[in-house]
């Protein structure tokens, strides 16, 4: 098999795109953050409105969802977003990584390294995202049947 060569036309492309990947990487990383901290402001304000009582609850009900169990499930499936995209973004902060040291060093090795890390994070994305939509699609159908249920049972 041939080798293939990695003009400096092409080096200075990956460069470029490198350092865009690094600001979507820190974007991103940013984003897991939130969604951690997110999942548990709602889990904690789950337990907290399951504190309150009902006679304590000053809010009116068209501005307010007294729904603990909802919040719960909210946090819960945001913390398994956050979970789920933990991995690929792992993977993308190496590659830069491995990328930036081969271009460095002229290394052969790292810039294979560098691709194997690439191709991971790759099929992870869209591995996460087939799984998000799995569970955004279940989550939106309990939903459906939730309210469906709560709109039988008051008739």
């Amino acid at each position: 098999m041939d080798n293939l060569i990695i003009t400096d036309g092409m080096k200075k492309k990956l460069l470029s795109a490198m350092k865009w990947l690094t600001f979507l990487n820190i974007i991103f990383a940013i984003g897991e953050v939130s969604m951690v901290l997110g999942s548990i402001f709602c889990i904690g304000a789950a337990i907290f409105f399951m504190l309150i009582p009902k006679e304590l609850n000053t809010y009116p009900s068209e501005f307010f969802i007294y729904a603990p169990g909802f919040y719960i499930i909210m946090g819960v499936f945001i913390l398994l977003e956050a979970i789920i995209f933990l991995f690929p973004l792992i993977k993308s902060f190496k590659y830069v990584k491995h990328l930036r040291i081969a271009f460095a060093d002229n290394s052969q090795t790292t810039l294979e390294v560098a691709n194997d890390n690439y191709c991971t994070s790759i099929k992870s994305f869209g591995i996460s995202y087939i799984v998000l939509y799995a569970l955004v699609f279940l989550l939106y159908g309990a939903i459906i049947a939730f309210v469906l249920i709560q709109t039988w049972s008051l008739q």
